[in-house]
Order: C-alpha cells, then sequence, then structure tokens
C-alpha cells in the first residue's frame, strides 16, 4: 500500500507539473490560444484519451484521500482485543527493550531501532559485549528470550530480530580514558617560576651587652657618684669657712 501510493503520487505530481509548464508558455506568450484549440480539436471524441485523462483524476483524488482519512499515527503499535484496540507506544517498547538486553550477563551496550510491519514487530539490535566468550550462543540466547518477553508483556509478535556486535571490549578498557595533555606554560611563565622570591632585609636586633661590658659600666657610674661626693663635700667645707668670717665682720659693725 506505501509503495503503491507512492507510485501514484509521483506520477500525478509529474502530470501536474506539465501541464503547468504549458499554461506558464501560454501566459508569456510563447505558445499562441491556437495551439492548444487545435490540439485539444484533435482529441474531440477521443475515448482513450477520456480514459487517459479520467484515470489520472481517479488517480488525483486517490492521492488526496490519506489527507483526509484518519489514520494511525506511526510511532504506535495497535493491537486489536475482545473490549477494543490498545495502542503501545514504540519508545516504551524500547526502553522495555533496553532495560531487558542490558541486564543479560556479557552485554555492556545497547541500542534499539524498532519498526512496525505486517503482523508483527522488527528489532534490531546493536550491542557491545565482553571477550572471551561464545558470541554466536550469546546472540542466540539474547534473541529468542527477547522475542518471548516482548510477546509476554507487550502482547505483539516479533518477526525478526537483527542484531549486529559492533565492540567487543573488557571493562577496564571501557572504563580507562585518556588523560589529558596540558598546554605548555609560555617562556614568561617559566621565567617567573624561576626567579627565587625577594628577600626583605631583616631588622637589625639590638645588640647584646657583654659580660666584659657591665662591668665597665659600673665602674664609670661609681667615679661620678664619687666625684658628686667629692664636690659636695668641697661646697661643704667651702661653706663653713665662710661662716667665721661673717661672724666677725658683723662683729666689728
Amino acid at each position: 500500500m506505501g509503495f503503491f501510493y507512492k507510485v501514484v503520487q509521483f506520477f500525478v505530481l509529474v502530470v501536474f507539473t506539465l501541464v503547468s509548464l504549458m499554461l506558464s508558455f501560454h501566459f508569456f506568450g510563447f505558445i499562441a490560444a491556437n495551439t492548444y484549440i487545435y490540439f485539444l480539436e484533435t482529441l474531440y471524441q477521443n475515448y482513450l484519451a477520456g480514459l487517459i485523462a479520467l484515470a489520472v483524476f481517479l488517480l488525483g483524488i486517490f492521492s488526496l484521500l490519506p489527507y483526509f482519512l484518519r489514520s494511525e499515527p506511526r510511532n504506535t503499535i495497535v493491537r486489536d482485543g475482545a473490549t477494543g484496540s490498545i495502542r503501545v507506544s514504540l519508545d516504551a517498547v524500547e526502553g522495555l527493550i533496553f532495560r531487558f538486553v542490558s541486564r543479560q550477563s556479557g552485554v555492556k551496550e545497547v541500542k534499539t531501532f524498532l519498526k512496525p510491519v505486517e503482523g508483527g514487530l522488527l528489532i534490531r539490535l546493536k550491542i557491545g559485549v565482553c571477550p572471551h566468550q561464545d558470541i554466536p550462543d550469546l546472540v542466540n540466547d539474547i534473541q529468542e528470550s527477547l522475542k518471548d518477553y516482548v510477546n509476554q508483556v507487550v502482547g505483539v509478535k516479533v518477526e525478526k530480530i537483527e542484531t549486529v556486535v559492533h565492540s567487543i571490549e573488557n571493562e577496564e578498557e571501557r572504563q580507562f580514558k585518556p588523560k589529558k595533555i596540558e598546554p605548555k606554560p609560555e617562556k614568561e611563565e617559566i621565567l617567573k617560576e624561576e626567579q627565587p622570591p625577594e628577600e626583605k632585609p631583616e631588622e637589625e636586633a639590638p645588640a647584646e651587652e657583654t659580660e666584659e661590658e657591665t662591668p665597665r659600666k659600673k665602674d664609670a657610674m661609681e667615679e661620678e657618684i664619687d666625684k658628686k661626693w667629692e664636690e659636695e663635700e668641697i661646697q661643704e667645707e667651702e661653706i663653713q669657712e665662710e661662716e667665721p668670717e661673717k661672724r666677725n665682720h658683723n662683729k666689728d659693725f
């Protein structure tokens, strides 16, 4: 039905394109109206030409019918039941298949592609498996168990399962990630790193007094004290000598 509809649509579009081209030539003045009239007069009462025109008309109507009739959405699967129809989304079925295949031992990566076909469903699997195992047996087990699982859960018959093994790798190889290459530093940054940090001038600590300097200071202090005592004694003697002279002077008066 789909292929036949595409052929009909292609034929109708070709006829429509030729008719529109002939009309455009007439509108621009390249072909006179008498030419079309003469052509139509030659086909007057020509039953073969009438049948061809009627067939083109019916094909045009047929190509327009899908735009007016309600069609089932392509992204759902329809299943007829006893009480009515059931529609299952293809996205839901893809998620169901992905989870089922991912839980199988030996499978490391899964990609699913679904296509509704007449009488069932076509499943395409793209998987990555671990080495050191029998890959044909693993794929056969997955296909058989998946076919029964989809039929049991969704209620849709699986017509065919196509499986492609695109990678065989260990879990360690899968977790390995290449190290990122860091860019080399520029010359200015290297020079800055090589230059030693500037040293701050240390503050000079006050010089500590040695043991030899302390007795010298004591001797100097004692000498100053002795000088003061001597000066005071001299002043007292001078005062005592001046007092008798003042007394004798007062007596004379």
